[in-house]
């Protein structure tokens, strides 16, 4: 307990480092084809630092740290229109990306070349240019 007050980056670091790739070293493995078991949670790794720096707070600050990270984080600065536009665009823009990119490369033989394993197929930036030879 002493060793984190006296040095919470090493700890955070450390916890950040821990968790995140205990999620994702058996997503790795298994796609390059260690193991046969393919890891559901693999996204929770990206929680690592989130989770990392609320052990961290709780553990070197106590419960007066936390009741001031939910009090900060609860504390609205800008409009609504802006947390609905934060919430409400990245999914919308992941959408109209698929939506393109499964109505521009659906003809493409090398458009399934994604979901398979091994070397990755061919994308937008190794293709040829039209009027180009490879």
């Amino acid at each position: 307990m002493t060793v984190i007050k006296r040095n919470p980056l090493a700890a955070f670091t450390l916890i950040t480092f821990l968790f995140s790739w205990g999620f994702w070293l058996p997503q790795a493995l298994f796609s390059q084809g260690y193991i046969t078991m393919k890891n559901p949670l693999w996204g929770l790794g990206s929680f690592g630092p989130s989770i990392a720096g609320i052990i961290i707070i709780a553990l070197v600050r106590g419960k007066e740290g936390l009741k001031g990270l939910w009090l900060r984080l609860l504390d609205w600065r800008v409009k609504l229109k802006w947390y609905v536009f934060i919430i409400l665009f990245p999914p919308a823009d992941n959408s109209y990306g698929l939506f393109h990119t499964s109505i521009r490369w659906r003809d493409d033989p090398g458009f399934d070349d994604y979901r398979k394993p091994g070397p990755p197929g061919p994308n937008f930036f190794s293709r040829p240019r039209a009027g180009r030879s490879a």
